[in-house]
């Protein structure tokens, strides 16, 4: 446990670094913004994209697992969705539920933390993150347009999804795979550089969010609720169903990622959808700092 905890402490004591920098007030919600737009658009998209070229080809890809993987996040969605649906205390906010429940923060937490634990994962990584994505993007879209009384065009989730740099960084990293591209050393050096800044930029910017967030007794309950389903109740039905069907690759980069708290999307989401701001909010800090205990429970459970 304490090789485990070893492992995932520097990446907290970065989001710890940008905590103390919201509570002295030497950042705010600007720092937020733009670190997050610097890693969402230049660091992650190079990260994936440097990983995935790391692969000789494309069969070592977990193509199985992975959409076993999809396949679980949609059916919690729903499961989830429909549950709130009939109880009535719980309602007003299905989609928030529903949508916090199953999306982590895979690649800006999750990214750094399950390579660390699990060294070589880092192309599955990056492609489970893009799973987590794609399910937000569709299903996760198309809900949230149900529930504000629109509807859902493919032709406008698909815009959606080609959009999202991560996404274009993992179709470029898969067509490069697939077409045998080996970068010069002139441009695989400076995209290793960018790819080493995304994660602490990000879990600084995160660090900042926490420290400038506070909520109400009843908001809090919610988030508590939400935390218990993302942090416990996801990572043992993925840890179940890979553990039933016989799927091949590192059934254990899936279950960790199912683990992470949830992820900054959401909140940019709640903008323009009916998603309770105030409650994401309050998800998105509370079950990054429980998460700290939770994932070292879940890897020494996983035998790491």
């Amino acid at each position: 446990m304490f090789r485990i905890a070893a492992t995932i402490a520097p990446v907290f004591l970065v989001v710890f670094i940008g905590f103390v920098l919201g509570r002295t007030r030497l950042a705010d919600d600007r720092w937020t913004e733009v670190l997050n737009k610097l890693g969402l658009y230049v660091g992650f998209p190079a990260l994936i994209f440097h990983s995935l070229l790391q692969l000789r080809s494309l069969d070592e890809l977990p193509v199985a697992l992975l959409a076993v993987n999809a396949g679980v996040l949609m059916a919690v969605v729903l499961a989830v969705w429909l549950a709130c649906t009939y109880i009535k205390a719980v309602r007003p906010f299905r989609t928030t539920y529903a949508v916090c429940a199953f999306f982590g923060n895979v690649a800006y937490l999750g990214f750094p933390v399950v390579t660390a634990l699990l060294p070589g994962s880092e192309a599955v990584a990056s492609a489970s993150a893009a799973v987590y994505l794609a399910v937000l993007f569709t299903m996760g879209i198309a809900l949230l347009e149900y529930e504000r009384g629109g509807r859902s065009r493919p032709v406008d989730m698909a815009l959606s999804i080609v959009k999202n740099p991560l996404l274009l960084a993992v179709i470029a990293g898969v067509v490069g795979v697939a077409c045998g591209i080996v970068l010069p050393d002139i441009l695989a050096r400076p995209l290793a550089m960018l790819a080493s800044t995304s994660s602490p930029i990000v879990l600084i910017a995160l660090g900042i969010f926490i420290a400038g967030h506070s909520a109400g007794a009843a908001v809090r309950r919610h988030a508590m609720a939400i935390s218990a389903l993302k942090l416990i109740a996801l990572p043992l039905i993925c840890a179940l169903v890979v553990a039933l069907l016989p799927v091949a690759g590192d059934t254990r980069v899936v279950v960790l990622q199912a683990a992470m708290p949830l992820g900054l999307t959401p909140f940019a989401l709640a903008q323009s959808y009916p998603l309770n701001r105030d409650i994401v909010a309050s998800v998105i800090a509370i079950s990054t700092l429980i998460s700290a205990a939770t994932l070292a429970v879940a890897a020494a459970l996983l035998g790491l």
